[in-house]
């Protein structure tokens, strides 16, 4: 094989290289930017989520406020809404938080999984602060609910005060498997620029 040939060789290889840098570069990039926009959209639904949550403990404080007024003996107590869905403690943070999800399926799933427990949460505080609403009204009417509707009342309280403690506050775990999946964008794109 001549010089010339391999020269030539040289060139072509060297070339490949640098197309198929540019492609990596490329695809890191266009990853980056996918995992910023999933990021900003997630950060957006959990502040919404978090000001849903704000208003309906700024509700049910407003309606046990007004049941703090009533002198009926047979009024019994119930607890707030801010001990149910409460900001988590360093133990749980931990707990929540744990090792970086790097699997996209496995992030996805989690995803999921949280925003349907989100709901559902949001839905059980929706029924007990329309519950603590409806009993205010009974009472500044002048009627008195039935040992059923106490009874019924009661069951609504035990399901939001059993619900687990490490899923009171799905959000930080969301949080933190959105930004796992940036870091992991943003070293691909620091790798590829290298």
């Amino acid at each position: 094989m001549t010089d010339e040939e391999l020269e030539s060789m040289e060139i072509d290889w060297t070339q490949g290289v640098a197309e198929n840098f540019e492609r990596v570069k490329s695809a890191a990039l266009a990853a980056l930017d996918a995992a910023n926009r999933r990021a900003d959209e997630a950060e957006q639904k959990l502040q919404h989520s978090d000001t849903g949550v704000k208003n309906l403990i700024a509700r049910a404080e407003s309606a046990e406020a007004e049941l703090t007024k009533v002198t009926d003996p047979n009024a019994v107590h119930v607890n707030m809404l801010r001990g149910t869905i409460a900001k988590p403690s360093v133990a749980q943070i931990k707990h929540l938080y744990g090792d970086a999800i790097a699997d996209p399926a496995e992030l996805t799933r989690l995803r999921e999984e949280n925003e349907q427990y989100r709901e559902s949460t949001l839905d059980a505080a929706n029924r007990r602060v329309a519950e603590l609403e409806a009993r205010r009204k009974c009472y500044e009417c002048g009627s008195e609910m039935t040992a059923e509707e106490l009874e019924e009342i009661r069951k609504r309280e035990a399901e939001l005060d059993n619900l687990p403690d490490e899923r009171i506050w799905p959000s930080a775990r969301d949080r933190r498997t959105l930004l796992s999946a940036l870091e992991a964008a943003n070293r691909r794109a620091d790798e590829a620029e290298a």
